[in-house]
């Protein structure tokens, strides 16, 4: 019986220091650094409510802030490229990098995003040191 106290105390303990076991999920604000190159969905939003999606190509060396952090079963994140391959940070330029022709010119953009799978995390995608 003395072990089984031990044991749950440690088990409570170990809990506390290192958490519930999500470690392994992504963050919000954690970056991702592309490590091959993805073919990705992205989502744009408009000032008059509506979104729209278009297929984009981010390239190797490419950086991606999470914005919202993982949920427990989901396979998918929401990011935002931040760092292109070539050190720009510029958002301007970045936008203009990844939106295709047709969404450039669109006006009443608020912002866009890409999807990146939990899965590539390891292989496709790299978690940055914080």
């Amino acid at each position: 019986m003395n072990d089984m106290k031990i044991c749950i105390i440690l088990t409570g303990l170990l809990t506390v220091i290192f958490g519930c076991g999500n470690g392994g999920m992504l963050k919000e604000g954690e970056i991702l650094k592309v490590t091959a190159e993805l073919r990705q969905q992205g989502e744009t939003t408009w000032d008059d409510g509506t979104e729209e999606a278009f297929t984009t190509i981010i390239p190797k060396g490419t950086e991606l802030k999470v914005l919202i952090g993982q949920k427990t079963g989901v396979s998918f994140i929401e990011c935002v490229p931040v760092k292109l391959e070539d050190g720009n940070t510029d958002g301007e330029y970045i936008k203009d990098y990844f939106l295709p022709p047709h969404l450039k010119q669109r006006i009443g953009l608020i912002g866009f995003s890409v999807v990146v799978n939990t899965a590539d995390v390891g292989t496709k995608l790299e978690r940055m040191a914080r």
